[in-house]
Parts: C-alpha cells; structure tokens; sequence
C-alpha cells in the first residue's frame, strides 16, 4: 500500500486536501468519489527523512487515542450538542475535561481547525487512524442536513454496539487462550527443569529404554541445549499464523473452506452479517442514500467473497434493481435474513430492519460461540493432560527399566 496526497472539492464547492493509502490512483479516487468528494489530484506521495518522522510521531499520537477513548468522545459530544450547545464551545469542553489524558492532543487539534474556520468532517480527515471513513461519512451528513448532534447519537450507538460484540467475541475467547498459554508454559517447564534433573539416573544404564522414554528425554534436551532455537521457532510459527489470518484467511479459496466448518462457519457468518448489517442501519439512519451506505459498510467485512457479493448488490442497485435479488444466493446471508431485507425495502423502513438483522445476528454469535467452547475447553483440558501424563509416563517407564537391570 502506497500513501498518495489529494486535493479535492466538497459538495460545497470547498477544497479539501489530505492523504489515503491506497493500491493505485484509481483507487484514492474512487474512494473520494464514494465519500461524496470530486477528486482534483490524486499522487503519490515522496516524503523526506523529516517528513517521515513526523508522520510516525503522528501516528503514535493517534495511538494515545484508545477505542474506550473514541466511544467517550463521541457520547460526549453527543450530549453536549444535542443540548444545544455550538460544536466550538463543546469542544473546549471536552477538551477542558480531558486535560490531563493522552487523547487531549487529538481533540486540541480538532478545536484549533474549527475556530479556524473548517468544519468538522475536515478536521477528522487529520487522524485517519482514529475516525475511519463511516465516522466522518455520518458526520459529513449530519453536518449537510443540521441535525450534527442526532449524527453523533447514532454513531455512539454504533460505536458502543460494535464495542459490546468485539467484547463479548474477546472474552468468550479469553479462557481458552489462557488455556493453551498455561499448557505450552508448563510443558516448556516440565522439558527444560524436570526431566533432565532424571535424565543423569539412565546416562550410564546399559538397557535400552522404552521409545517414548527416549523420546521426550531427547525432546528434553534439545530444549536445553537449544532453547534459543524454541524461542525463534515460537516466534516464527506466531508470525505465520499473523500472516495466515491477515492474508491467506481473505482468499475465497479458503473463505469457501472455513464457511463449511461445522459451528466455525456458522458463526463466521452471523459475525460478518451482523457488522455489516448495524453499519449499513447507522449509516442510512444517518441520512446516506443506499449506494453510499453500502459502499461504507464494504470497510465492515473482512471477508472477500462478502465484499464482492455485497459489490454485486450496489451495482444492481444502480441498475434500479434491488438488493434483495442479487443477495439471493448469497454464501453469508442466509435465506431469512434475505427476506427480512426484501420486507424492509418493499416497506420502506430497511433501516430498521437492518437493525433487527444485526440484534439477532449478535445473539446468535454470542450463542455460536458458547458452544464452540462447549467443545473446545474440554478438549484443551484433555490435551493438556494427555501432554503432562506422556511426560510423566515416560519417567516412570524409563525407572522401571532400570529396575529390571538392578534386578
């Protein structure tokens, strides 16, 4: 990904300038285009030793701004203007009350470009590892049609139902991670500390020891001698795992694969439909027209034959066809949810029922992923027990060898 720097014209006739990453040029433009902007320029961007410095000092303050960080930000600002209070003015208070946080560099910044006459989309473009591209497209909208505070009330909605899901996905994963952490720890321990204090007793045994035996003293030592090839290796496997789910898992090769697996497809399915059905409700909520909405909600789902389905539907939306049809044979959406949204469009209230979809979807993910654990604890516990009692069975085979020479 390259970073290219823009310029381009508000519905407003503004100019605006700033930078995206993106593949090509083709692709900053049409970005800019589904965000409601003309594009003037679009080029890539050739930044000096200083320049690149201050972009990674940046982006470090941009970290200062936590997630728990944007959610305050946005319910507060949320309250405030929906008590009527001007946006600048709200501003310095929340600044005034986040003093003496990290988050205080990011909301100084915003409060300086509104005093110096720019509107509030503009200064978020600032800080696009903070406000991604839906936030500032619902507060672009709120700010076309007067209703900001209204704009700020869904997305702190948004923000606050996406946080409970990513929440509830994370701690229902919490324990079997720890789980598989305490049971590689505590090999580790038993391979480097406890067994070579028994391998000394069977050095100078003339009886040949039982296979396993052999095996785990020989695992052992090569633990010993050769644990800064372990750390390597764990290291390296953890990266290729990284690596796996960044890029290989967005292949649709293995999108097609992981979708038939029994409860890990169906609950890779209620997450995705769920995400992407609450961002395309808040954004229509919001005031974006269709198109628009979908186009955002693409940036929702991290799986690539989703994006080209949902492609699929903005294209025959744009040939006055609906969603609905081209949805029909979907791989993520299933049957009902199709229909639900038939409803909602023939109705006219697909906001809401997008809303709907997203509930019962998050409900099903929560009950997904309950019983996948059903399984999966019990089977890392055995696995656990299984790894500790070879090692131990290897020490007592090899003892009991011994026994017969002494014998």
């Amino acid at each position: 990904m390259n970073r290219y720097y823009y310029k381009a014209l508000t519905s407003n006739g503004d100019q605006i300038e700033g930078s995206l990453e993106a593949s090509d040029e083709k692709s900053v433009i049409k970005n800019l285009q589904s965000q409601g902007f003309y594009p003037i320029t679009a080029t890539l961007e050739k930044k000096s030793l200083i320049e690149k410095l201050n972009i990674n000092i940046s982006k470090n303050n941009d970290k200062d701004f936590s997630r728990k960080d944007l959610l305050s930000f946005t319910q507060n600002l949320s309250t405030l203007l929906n008590s009527e209070l001007p946006l600048d003015h709200a501003l310095k208070l929340l600044l005034k009350n986040h003093q003496e946080k990290k988050s205080a560099k990011v909301i100084q910044s915003i409060y300086e470009e509104i005093k110096a006459g720019n509107s509030l989309s503009n200064s978020l473009y600032r800080f696009p590892q903070i406000f991604d591209p839906l936030y500032i497209a619902m507060v672009k909208s709120g700010e076309a049609s007067g209703s900001l505070g209204q704009a700020f009330l869904n997305l702190s909605a948004h923000i606050e139902k996406k946080e409970k899901l990513r929440s509830a996905v994370v701690s229902a994963l919490t324990y079997p991670a720890l789980l598989v952490v305490i049971s590689l720890l505590s090999l580790f321990f038993l391979m480097t500390f406890v067994i070579p204090r028994f391998i000394p007793m069977f050095a100078g045994s003339e009886q040949t020891l039982p296979l396993l035996s052999r095996a785990v003293f020989s695992l052992s030592s090569s633990f010993t001698n050769y644990w800064w090839i372990v750390i390597i290796a764990i290291f390296a496997v953890s990266y290729l795992c990284f690596y796996a789910y960044q890029h290989l898992l967005s292949k649709s090769s293995l999108n097609k694969s992981l979708l038939n697996l029994p409860l890990f497809g169906p609950t890779i399915k209620s997450f995705q439909t769920a995400k992407f059905a609450r961002t395309s409700a808040s954004l229509l909520k919001n005031g974006l027209n269709l198109i628009d909405s979908m186009n955002l909600a693409l940036d929702s789902v991290s799986y690539d034959i989703f994006k080209q389905e949902i492609k699929l539907a903005i294209n025959a939306l744009k040939a006055g066809k609906r969603i609905s049809d081209s949805l029909q044979h979907s791989l993520i959406l299933s049957p009902i949810t199709v229909d639900l949204i038939r409803i909602g469009e023939e109705s006219g209230k697909l906001a809401e029922m997008l809303l709907k979809i997203a509930e019962n979807c998050e409900q099903e993910t929560d009950s997904n992923i309950k019983r996948m654990l059903v399984f999966l604890e019990p089977i890392l516990i055995l696995g656990l027990g299984v790894m500790i009692a070879l090692v131990i069975l290897s020490v007592l085979m090899a003892m009991l060898s011994l026994n017969d020479i002494i014998i």
